[in-house]
């Protein structure tokens, strides 16, 4: 979600963002259900996670282009991920 969120350009020209979603979502599904933490409180939390992926990756996106608007020049974003 963060890279699909924060990174998506850069998941854009190296991968297939429908890779890191489809993944994210599967990632994030297989927690809720497994039987550790299905047994607790947090299970339905990340199913939400999975079932809204794509909704949160879109808000993180968007968080993004609002608080760093001098992207890509801004340093965090000189790292060199992927």
């Amino acid at each position: 979600m963060f890279m699909t969120g924060v990174f998506r350009e850069r998941v854009e020209r190296v991968a297939s963002t429908g890779f890191y979603v489809a993944e994210g979502k599967r990632a994030y599904q297989f927690v809720s259900e497994h039987e550790r933490a299905g047994a607790q409180r947090e299970a339905p939390i990340f199913r939400r996670l999975a079932d809204r992926f794509e909704a949160y990756a879109r808000a993180l996106d968007y968080a993004r282009h609002v608080h760093f608007v001098d992207h890509p020049q801004h340093p965090f974003f000189r790292f060199g991920f992927g």
